[in-house]
C-alpha cells in the first residue's frame, strides 16, 4: 500500500504492518493513486499551490503536466482502471475547483467538467474504469455541504446520486461508487443502491481506497486505525499497528 503520514511523507508498506519504508525523493505528499500494475504513484504535493507528480518509488519524482494550463493548483489525482487517464481537480482562481483529465503520461490536459465560477468546488474526481464518466463532489447542489454527481466525459452530462459525498471512489468493475459522508457508504452508479457500511455516528476520514478483488475498503476510522471494511456485510477488522498514516491507496 501506499500511504501518507499526517505530517505529508509518502510511506509503502505491507498489510501487516512490515516493511514500511519512505518513497525516495518524496519529502511531502498526499493524494495519492497507483496506476493499474502498481508500479506508478501519482501524488500531488501538500500545499495550497499544489501541483500533480509522478514516481516509480526507486527515482526521483517529476512534475506530471509541463504545458501550459492556466491553473493555479493541481489536487486530489486519481487513475481511470485502465491507467490511460488521470482525472484531478484544477484551479483557475483564488477559491474554485474544476473537473481535468490528462493522458497517464502528461499530455493533453483538458477540462471535462462544467466550468467553475469563483466559488464553485468540483473536486475529488474518480473516474471510472475506462475514464469514460468521473463520480465527484461538487458545493453547486448544497453549500457548505458538497453533493456526489457523476460526469459523462463525452457528453459533459452531469447526474446527481447523493446530497452528500467526499472522495468518490469506483470500485473495481464499476459496480458500485463508494464515498465518504462521516460514515462509508456506497451507491450504484444509476442512484440506486444507497447503503451505509458503518455504524451511525461514527466519523471515517476522508479518503479511502478498495482491495484488488472489490470485496474490501480500507479506510480510517474514528479512533485513528486504518480499518478493513467487508462490502458485504460491514464487517470491520481493524489494523492496529497503522495509528500514524491515512489515506490509504492499495497497490495492485
Amino acid at each position: 500500500m501506499g500511504e501518507c503520514h499526517p505530517r505529508g511523507d509518502d510511506r509503502r508498506v505491507d498489510l501487516d504492518g512490515s516493511n514500511r519504508r519512505n518513497i525516495p525523493g518524496v519529502a511531502a505528499a498526499t493524494w495519492l493513486d497507483w496506476n493499474i500494475t502498481g508500479d506508478t504513484l501519482v501524488f500531488a504535493s501538500p500545499d495550497n499551490d499544489s501541483w500533480l507528480y509522478v514516481t516509480n518509488t526507486t527515482g526521483p519524482p517529476r512534475r506530471l503536466i509541463t504545458a501550459s494550463t492556466g491553473l493555479l493548483s493541481e489536487y486530489w489525482p486519481q487513475y481511470s482502471g485502465d491507467g490511460q487517464w488521470i482525472y484531478f481537480s484544477g484551479r483557475t482562481n483564488y477559491q474554485n475547483q474544476e473537473i481535468w483529465r490528462v493522458r497517464s503520461d502528461g499530455s493533453s490536459p483538458a477540462l471535462i467538467g462544467p466550468a467553475a465560477g469563483y466559488v464553485n468546488l468540483d473536486s475529488d474526481p474518480a473516474p471510472s474504469s475506462d475514464g469514460s464518466r468521473a463520480a465527484y463532489v461538487s458545493n453547486r447542489c448544497c453549500v457548505p455541504d458538497y453533493g456526489l454527481f457523476l460526469l459523462h466525459a463525452q457528453t459533459g452530462v452531469v447526474d446527481s446520486l447523493a446530497p452528500g459525498a467526499f472522495s468518490p471512489r469506483w470500485s473495481p468493475g464499476d459496480s458500485l461508487i463508494g464515498f465518504i459522508f462521516h460514515g462509508v457508504f456506497v451507491i450504484r452508479p444509476d442512484g440506486q443502491g444507497l447503503r451505509q457500511l458503518t455504524a451511525i455516528g461514527q466519523n471515517y476520514y476522508q479518503e479511502f481506497d478498495w482491495s484488488p478483488t472489490g470485496e474490501w475498503m480500507i479506510a480510517r476510522g474514528p479512533s485513528g486505525h486504518l480499518e478493513l471494511i467487508r462490502v458485504a456485510d460491514g464487517l470491520i477488522l481493524t489494523l492496529p499497528y497503522f495509528t500514524d498514516l491515512d489515506r490509504p491507496s492499495w497497490r495492485p
